[in-house]
This record gives C-alpha cells, sequence and structure tokens, in this order.
C-alpha cells in the first residue's frame, strides 16, 4: 500500500514538474528541464539506497564504463574528421556561387573542335557521343562546373550547327 502511494505521488510530482517547465518561455526551458531532471535523478537514488538496491545501478554502471572509454577514444579519434567536415560545411555554406558567364561569346569553330578533342567533324552521331561523356564526366550534378558543361553545350550546338550548313 505505502510503495503504491509512493508511486502515485512520483508520477503526481512528475506530471506536475513537466507541466511548470510547459509554462516557462522557450529560452528557459532546457535550463529548468535539465534541473528538474537532476532533482528526479537524486530523488530516485535516494530512494534506491533506502530501499538497499543501489547495488543494481552500481553493477550497471560499471558494465558501461569499459564502453564509455571505448566510445571516448573513438570520439577522440574522430576529432580531425569532424573539424575538417565543420570547416568545409562552413566555407560552402559562406561562399556564394557566381552564376555562370553568359556563352553568348564568340566561340569559334576550332575553339569548339579543341573543346571536344576533335580534329575534324564526321558526323552529328560523333559530335553527339563526345557530348555525353563530356558531359558525364563535368556535369554539374556530378561536382563539375556550370560554366564548363555551359561551353560543351554551346560547343556542342556550333558545331551541330556547322554540320547542317554543308
Amino acid at each position: 500500500m505505502i510503495k503504491s502511494l509512493l508511486v502515485i505521488l512520483a508520477v503526481i510530482a512528475v506530471l506536475y514538474l513537466i507541466r511548470s517547465i510547459r509554462r516557462l518561455p522557450d529560452k528557459e526551458r532546457p535550463k529548468h528541464a535539465l534541473k528538474y531532471g537532476l532533482y528526479i535523478l537524486a530523488a530516485i537514488l535516494i530512494g534506491l539506497v533506502v530501499a538497499g538496491k543501489l547495488h543494481w545501478v552500481a553493477a550497471g554502471i560499471a558494465a558501461l564504463l569499459p564502453i564509455m572509454q571505448k566510445l571516448f577514444h573513438a570520439g577522440i579519434r574522430l576529432m580531425p574528421f569532424l573539424k575538417y567536415w565543420n570547416e568545409a560545411k562552413q566555407q560552402h555554406n559562406n561562399t556564394q556561387q557566381s552564376p555562370p558567364p553568359s556563352t553568348t561569346g564568340n566561340m569559334t569553330l576550332d575553339e569548339a573542335k579543341e573543346i571536344f578533342g576533335i580534329e575534324t567533324i564526321d558526323s552529328v552521331e560523333q559530335i553527339t557521343k563526345r557530348h555525353r561523356e563530356l558531359m558525364q564526366k563535368i556535369h554539374p550534378d556530378r561536382g563539375g562546373s556550370d560554366y564548363l558543361a555551359a561551353q560543351i553545350n554551346h560547343a556542342k550546338d556550333l558545331l551541330v550547327g556547322h554540320i547542317k550548313k554543308a
């Protein structure tokens, strides 16, 4: 009977604490939640000491110590990688990608051939095949440059236009 009464009182106390935390402003909630959580933990530990059941808690903590030690060492080894990742993420967020330059410039037929790496223009199929190969290498979705992709597209249009004129 006494145990049931204590459990009911504990549940009421926890509900009261949750309700009082919800009434607080958003900025103060984490601080008070931590404070009340520590109070609850202290009350549980005192209850375990009084009941003579603290040895189970001590055994559980002792079993977790080697695991925590391994996690700590793994975390220390990962710190340089986490630092590098964080710096890369910040650098990516700080850089503003400028739009690619206009490709309506005056590209010559020789420049288009040089971009495609060909000396003679044989057919439209040759151009489209080479265009596909180049785009697979430097497409923006695969980490390539928008500018280079636009240049390749412009060179393709120029070469195909030259074939159709002839």
